[in-house]
């Protein structure tokens, strides 16, 4: 295992930290305005759900292929301009959407965003953690995860002032992402991500064997996040919610996710990551059946708070473990399999979720959760077990 550590002085860190969270922040904004945007452009062309269902797939397939390069072109090219291009390559997609009406030539643009994204969050995602210290990295992860979701919640309110037609919402998504190219140039040359001249001693794969637990934690929260906002308003319909309030399901399971991951990484920071990651393990079972069975009462509203809690809790503490564990190129590593599980939980998850909702309404999706989080728990105790 690598254990090569960056040592700069407490300001020299900290305004690096500031300047990869903003950047990272920015490019959340953007995408949060983008991604249903261009779902809504595409409904208004006359396209069918299952089309606009296929774009909206597009940016995981992007990141599920094009995390895995990102150790390398991070040991070649240097993580400052890996961020850059994933930067510009965003920029050079969202741009032609202003005008092009080619729906295959959207779909490729969509995936070349993702591929995009892969690059920028792996990156960054590698950067904090090397740059976090021990005793406060819980609470460093929840500040970026939790002003990250905040900027991509955000995104979707723009359209409300920007309107979904013509050109100038992609103007504006365009110019947020130029915006965060520049606290790029306040990361200095000492706090530059260490990967490393030589290959990590474990691939992609490699690191899901070494690991179950710790990957399958990012995979069920892609999943639960992502078959959420497909399927949740659909449940609220089932259970007699008009449209607003099946679509107010999905705004408050994203609070839980926002309000509470900066207590999840205080506690991170104060006790076993491992065993607080099987907490919310089953903090996911217990929230998943009991809006199952409890789907019809007020109780509905706090089970998905707590619901958006634990499963945004896999993530940040899955991301804390994983800066605790690695350094240099395998932490890059490890951050690019994060990318690649994200693509799967996102493409897997709403599927798997859609055919059990066939079969099991109302709680065919709960239902999908609560097994996700059981079969995280089988794997975080076989891990345990192998360490021990």
């Amino acid at each position: 295992m690598t254990t090569a550590r960056t040592d700069l002085n407490t300001v020299a860190r900290w305004r690096a930290l500031a300047a990869l969270i903003a950047t990272i922040s920015v490019v959340g904004l953007s995408l949060g305005l983008t991604l249903p945007l261009i779902s809504l452009v595409l409904q208004s062309q006359g396209y069918s759900s299952a089309l606009i269902g296929l774009a909206a797939a597009m940016p995981a397939l992007g990141i599920l292929l094009g995390s895995p390069l990102t150790p390398w072109l991070v040991r070649h090219g240097g993580a400052r301009q890996v961020m850059i291009g994933g930067l510009l390559i965003n920029i050079a997609t969202i741009l032609p959407m202003a005008w092009v009406e080619s729906f295959p030539l959207w779909l490729l643009l969509r995936f070349l965003m993702g591929a995009a994204d892969a690059l920028l969050f792996t990156v960054c995602e590698t950067w904090v953690n090397q740059l976090a210290e021990e005793h406060s990295r819980g609470r460093l992860v929840a500040v970026y995860v939790t002003l990250l979701s905040i900027c991509f919640a955000s995104g979707p309110l723009l359209i409300g002032l920007t309107g979904s037609e013509g050109s100038l919402p992609f103007l504006v998504a365009c110019g947020i992402m130029v915006l965060a190219l520049p606290p790029m140039l306040l990361v200095g040359r000492g706090s530059l991500l260490q990967g490393g001249s030589r290959p990590s001693g474990f691939s992609v794969l490699g690191f899901c064997r070494l690991v179950p637990g710790l990957a399958f934690g990012v995979l069920v929260f892609a999943a639960i996040d992502s078959s959420a906002l497909a399927l949740l308003p659909l449940l609220g319909l089932h259970i007699g919610y008009s449209e607003a309030p099946a679509a107010a399901m999905i705004t408050v399971m994203i609070a839980g996710n926002i309000l509470f991951q900066f207590p999840l990484g205080w506690l991170a920071d104060r006790m076993d990551r491992q065993r607080l990651l099987a907490y919310c393990g089953l903090g996911v079972i217990a929230s998943a059946l009991g809006v199952m069975m409890l789907s019809g009462t007020v109780l509905l509203w706090p089970l998905l708070v707590m619901l958006g809690t634990t499963a945004g809790g896999l993530y940040t503490l899955s991301m804390v473990r994983v800066g605790q564990r690695f350094r240099g190129a395998e932490l890059v590593t490890a951050n690019a399999a994060f990318g690649v599980l994200w693509g799967i939980g996102t493409l897997l998850g709403p599927a798997v979720a859609g055919v059990l909702m066939y079969w099991l309404m109302p709680g065919g999706l709960a239902l999908t959760w609560a097994l996700l989080g059981g079969l995280l728990l089988l794997l975080l105790w076989i891990e345990f077990h192998r360490a021990g």
